[in-house]
């Protein structure tokens, strides 16, 4: 494929990935709403399976999302954190400690509200 047909194709994958992109910017305020309560309930010890579920589903979600419309750094420390939390639930012995993970979400809860602050929103 010659340079221009790739810029060709790279510009259609951008436009076709756009309302996607614009989707998940606008599902920021609820993303960082769902981080923060299960954190919030895993912090009072109240229903921690279902806060370790909720916490981890939605930081899967950004991980399989975020790369691919743009935000690349925030998919691969999504993906870090997501393998972290699956460890941790599981009872893993390898799993990283959870200070670690605490601060991977410190920083992805930082990223999103970047993202957020940069729509506008």
């Amino acid at each position: 494929m010659a340079p221009s047909d790739m810029s060709e194709m790279s510009e259609a994958l951008r436009a076709a990935l756009a309302p996607i992109r614009q989707n998940f910017v606008a599902s920021v305020p609820e993303r960082v709403a769902i981080i923060t309560s299960s954190l919030d309930a895993i912090a009072a010890g109240s229903d921690l399976d279902s806060a370790l579920f909720n916490l981890r589903s939605e930081i899967h979600k950004i991980a399989g999302i975020a790369g691919s419309i743009g935000f690349q750094n925030l998919g691969d420390l999504s993906a870090e954190t997501d393998t972290a939390l699956r460890a941790l639930i599981s009872g893993d012995d390898a799993a990283p400690d959870i200070d670690d993970i605490l601060n991977h979400i410190d920083l992805i809860l930082m990223k999103l509200a970047s993202i957020a602050a940069k729509s506008g929103g």
